[in-house]
């Protein structure tokens, strides 16, 4: 199953409580989906995925983590909305990323990205994404211990271009799109450690069945900070509106091709629950 580090930031039970139960709600009020949800997730509840591949260049900037052994791996992409305005009012965007089989087969690692900024104060905001997909950074916002160091995790395109907003429009002009992952201190500048190719759009259902979570984890890259722990909840509660009970954490690793180009259509293995 997805790798996490172990219990998230202590957060006093009746906070975590009542955090699951509005997200929950909120989930469950979205308008449900043609594929068997009863919603749609809470935040970024519009968006759409890909297969992809990873490179990661073995940097020092990501020394004793993950992020700094030199490997290709396979991915899942997903390009989202956040709120789910109409598409004409500019509102915040996301990449989420799961690395998959990270440390071995069901040892996922999710990295969760939103439109900020690059300069050291901005790198923490959530910001509207007016430069669309391919043109505008994308940070964590929050930091993450690496290896032993705390640093911000961000995401920079490689080539700068506006995006369509329709998402058929979209899932053409993002393949073969790549995005630099980079780390940084909290104030330093960004190094880039490795790149995200984004490959074929995959089936929707396969995409709203994953449940990402930045506690999909493991010590050598996880998030820190007490408002980390309100987030396990928040995704946790999300999840439970929108998924039947018995739902999975759907897609197969062995078909999401390492060239980010696999057959989608045969994606549908199980992935065991996030």
């Amino acid at each position: 199953m997805p790798s996490r580090t172990g219990p998230s930031p202590r957060v006093p039970a009746p906070i975590a409580a009542l955090t699951r139960s509005a997200f929950a709600a909120l989930a469950s009020a979205r308008q449900p989906r043609a594929d068997g949800h009863r919603g749609a997730r809470a935040l970024h509840p519009d968006g759409i995925g890909f297969a992809a591949k990873l490179e990661l260049g073995g940097a020092d900037a990501g020394r004793d983590s993950l992020l700094g052994l030199r490997a290709t791996h396979p991915a899942i992409v997903r390009l989202s909305r956040a709120i789910g305005l109409p598409r004409a009012i500019p509102e915040p965007l996301g990449v989420a990323i799961r690395i998959v089989d990270a440390r071995g087969p069901g040892e996922h690692q999710d990295l969760l990205f939103a439109t900020s900024a690059q300069s050291p104060l901005a790198r923490h905001a959530l910001l509207p994404g007016l430069g669309g997909f391919f043109d505008q950074f994308f940070s964590s916002l929050w930091p993450y211990r690496v290896g032993g160091a705390i640093r911000m995790l961000g995401l920079s395109a490689a080539g700068a271009g506006q995006a369509p907003r329709e998402p058929d429009r979209l899932a053409a002009a993002a393949r073969g799109r790549c995005y630099r992952l980079c780390v940084a201190t909290v104030e330093g500048p960004w190094l880039a450690v490795g790149q995200v190719e984004i490959g074929e759009r995959l089936p929707d259902e396969v995409v709203e069945s994953l449940r990402f979570n930045p506690w999909n984890t493991r010590s050598d890259l996880r998030p820190v900070g007490p408002l980390m722990g309100l987030r396990d909840a928040a995704y946790e509660g999300s999840q439970r509106g929108r998924l039947p009970a018995e739902a999975t954490d759907l897609a197969d690793p062995a078909e999401v091709s390492a060239n980010g180009r696999g057959s989608s259509s045969r994606l549908g293995g199980r992935l065991s629950r996030a």
